[in-house]
C-alpha cells in the first residue's frame, strides 16, 4: 500500500490554552469552535477580521462573524473555562447545547515540517498517518507515564525502532501493522503484527 508523502507533511499542531477566548459557530444541531481562532483578550479577535472594524464590542464581531460564515445560524464568544461571554442568532431558535471547557481550551493549526518522521498505521484496507516528531527518539513522549508530562523521567527510555513499533502495536489493537516514514516518503522501518499476537478485548 503506497503512502502519499502529502499526508506525511501535514499534522495537526495542538494547543493548550489556561486562559482566553474562542469564537464558536451554531449550526442547525451541532456546534464548531473555530479552528485556529483564539483571543488572549476579545479586541484581538479583530485579528481575524478586517483591519477597519469601527467597534470591538461583542455584538459587532458576532455580527462580522456570521456575515463571514453564512452557513452558521448563529455564533458566540466563550471563555475556555466554559463561560459564554455573548451569543448571536440569526433567527430564533431553540439551542441548549452544552460546550465543554475541554473542547474549548484545546485548539490545533495544520502545520507542514519537511523534516521529521511519521508513525503510520495500516489496517485492513486503509491507511492513517498518525504522529509527528522531529526525531525517531521523539516517538517515547507518546508513552510517557504521566500527564501532563511533570519532568523527563516520566518518558520511557528510547531502546530500539523495534521495540518503539511493538509499543505502537500493543497500544493499537486493530492495527495490522506499523511503520515510521520520513516526512520525504522513505520508509524508514515496518512491523506487522504476529496473527497470534493480536490483543483480545
Amino acid at each position: 500500500m503506497q503512502v502519499e508523502e502529502e499526508k506525511l507533511k501535514y499534522y495537526r499542531n495542538f494547543t493548550k490554552y489556561k486562559s482566553g477566548y474562542r469564537l464558536v459557530y451554531f449550526y442547525d444541531n451541532k456546534y464548531e469552535i473555530a479552528n485556529g481562532i483564539y483571543a488572549e483578550f476579545i479586541k484581538d479577535f479583530t485579528n481575524y477580521l478586517d483591519k477597519d472594524i469601527k467597534s470591538v464590542s461583542t455584538n459587532n464581531l458576532l455580527k462580522l462573524f456570521l456575515k463571514k460564515n453564512s452557513n452558521a445560524i448563529g455564533a458566540a464568544i466563550y471563555s475556555v473555562d466554559g463561560t459564554c461571554i455573548c451569543k448571536m442568532f440569526k433567527q430564533k431558535v431553540n439551542n441548549n447545547l452544552k460546550i465543554y471547557s475541554e473542547e474549548l481550551s484545546t485548539d490545533y493549526t495544520i502545520k507542514q515540517d519537511i523534516e521529521g518522521y511519521r508513525i503510520v498505521y495500516f489496517y485492513d484496507n486503509y491507511y492513517n498517518v498518525g504522529e509527528f516528531s522531529k526525531s525517531i527518539e521523539g516517538f517515547m513522549i507518546g508513552f510517557a507515564k504521566n500527564s501532563p508530562i511533570i519532568d523527563n523521567s516520566d518518558i520511557p527510555k528510547f531502546i530500539s525502532i523495534d521495540d518503539l513499533l511493538n509499543r505502537y502495536l500493543d497500544d493499537m489493537n486493530d492495527v495490522m501493522k506499523v511503520a515510521i516514514y520520513k516526512t520525504n516518503g522513505e520508509c524508514v522501518a515496518v512491523k506487522e503484527r504476529k496473527k497470534n499476537n493480536k490483543k483480545s478485548m
